[in-house]
């Protein structure tokens, strides 16, 4: 197998698109107080933080693999009416803006 070269534009494109996520990140990393990184991340606050993301990150887990893996095994091998709509909704989350979504629940709530 060869490798091909890529057309200028796409090149160039490809770059900027690198770009996005590698510039915000370097000047994250550059800007970043290192001194005082340790303390900061040790201080109390901190913890609750990182311990609350914790737990909540491994409820969202544990959720969407409880109700994720049957909805999408009943996807493959079910037809039913109203599937392609349910899809569609189920999958609407992952295009949406988390503020829109936000906005909806609090909403429907």
């Amino acid at each position: 197998m060869r490798a091909e070269r890529p057309p200028v534009l796409f090149a160039v494109l490809a770059a900027v698109g690198v770009a996005f996520f590698v510039l915000p990140l370097a000047g994250l990393l550059y800007r970043a107080p290192w001194e005082t990184a340790l303390s900061d991340l040790t201080s109390s606050e901190a913890i609750t933080a990182l311990r609350l993301s914790f737990i909540v990150s491994l409820a969202a887990t544990v959720l969407a693999l409880l109700l994720g893996i049957p909805l999408a095994w009943i996807y493959a091998r079910v037809a039913f009416p109203g599937r392609n709509i349910v899809r569609a909704l189920t999958t609407l989350p992952m295009i949406l803006p988390p503020v829109v979504g936000g906005v909806a629940l609090l909403f429907a709530f």
